[in-house]
């Protein structure tokens, strides 16, 4: 489970889907505005309509003010757009409109929640079961792997961390090989993993809201005494 998405990284960085990320697929929709459109718009009138699907993903792209949405369905040249991927810019007639492979960084977010579960399970649960139980551990009748559904307030707790690590661990550095001005997105890097590791080290402080007795609740003794202190490092 993500605990982060594309909208909470146009926080740090907006419009990050501008720069050249998802890929464009080759033989894919290529076509143009047909009309201008407005931001806020859920309908596109395209040139030529008659390779676009339901479900496909379009980029926007007038170079400076781009944008990816997802076809809800077509008709003719008029695209209905998804619900949740309204035009955010507005557009002016003939701004190519081609089809990419994805929305946007669906499988760094996947890939950051799992970089920050293995930390969470080294760093916080296995001490924490030792603080917990010590030497009657082998005594109980459950098992006690980590499981990261039991962190139920993890959509609050760890959403900054995990939007740091996407960007510090993912995004830029992808980004620093895509684009021109590599150095700018570098740097980018560098500062969003310092982030991280400050973020993360401050959640594992504080404690994880963790359902240790699988009650669906977390109880006031269950999380807040933090194993001494971290230092996590670069994941």
């Amino acid at each position: 489970m993500a605990y982060s998405n594309d909208g909470n990284l146009e926080q740090f960085i907006p419009d990050i889907l501008d720069h050249g990320v998802p890929g464009i697929i080759d033989g894919g929709v290529n076509t143009t505005l047909a009309s201008v459109v407005y931001a806020g718009s859920g309908l596109v009138t395209v040139a030529d309509g008659s390779a676009i699907a339901a479900g496909d993903y379009l980029k926007v792209d007038s170079k400076g003010n781009v944008e990816v949405v997802k076809v809800d369905g077509v008709e003719s040249n008029v695209v209905t757009l998804d619900e949740d991927t309204p035009l955010r810019k507005s557009h002016r007639t003939g701004v190519k409109v081609v089809q990419v492979d994805l929305s946007g960084f669906g499988a760094d977010h996947d890939e950051a929640a799992y970089d920050i579960d293995r930390i969470i399970e080294v760093k916080w649960f296995r001490p924490r079961v030792r603080e917990r139980y010590g030497r009657n551990i082998e005594f109980l009748d459950r098992d006690l792997e980590f499981d990261a559904e039991l962190m139920l307030n993890a959509a609050v707790q760890l959403k900054k961390a995990a939007v740091y690590r996407v960007l510090g661990g993912y995004v830029c550095p992808k980004l620093s090989k895509a684009t021109r001005n590599a150095d700018s997105w570098e740097k980018r890097a560098e500062e969003f993993s310092k982030r991280f590791d400050e973020e993360i080290e401050r959640v594992l402080a504080a404690g994880i809201d963790y359902d240790w007795n699988v009650s669906g609740q977390v109880d006031r003794d269950e999380n807040r005494i933090p194993a001494t202190s971290f230092y996590v490092g670069r994941a």
